[in-house]
């Protein structure tokens, strides 16, 4: 079964490296915050009640990490590029598929 715990496992490394990301546990689950660097100053956030919601909003987190990674916001992604994040981001849903139980996807 997919829980918090385990999605924020696979998303370890992620989490270690953007510090512009945060995921806090709150009394109405998980919360995923975004900073301002410029700002200094959260920016958005979003509660998360599911670990399939945590699972969303950290797939485009990370997808933005890496376009900013890949581009510095200086351009727009090529084809290639694209499909290179579309990728890294399929290989981190497959770890956390892993975990998925068939009756809770039905719900």
């Amino acid at each position: 079964m997919l829980t918090n715990e385990k999605v924020l496992e696979v998303f370890q490394d992620y989490l270690l490296q953007e510090t512009s990301f945060e995921v806090v546990e709150t009394h109405h689950g998980y919360t995923a915050m975004y900073w301002d660097k410029k700002c200094e100053d959260w920016i958005d956030f979003r509660c998360c009640k599911t670990p399939y919601e945590l699972l969303d909003e950290l797939l485009n987190s990370y997808e933005s990490y890496l376009n900013e990674q890949i581009t510095n916001s200086m351009r727009e992604l090529t084809k290639r590029e694209k499909r290179h994040i579309q990728k890294k981001k399929n290989e981190i849903r497959q770890k956390c598929n892993v975990y998925l139980d068939i009756n809770s996807m039905a719900n």
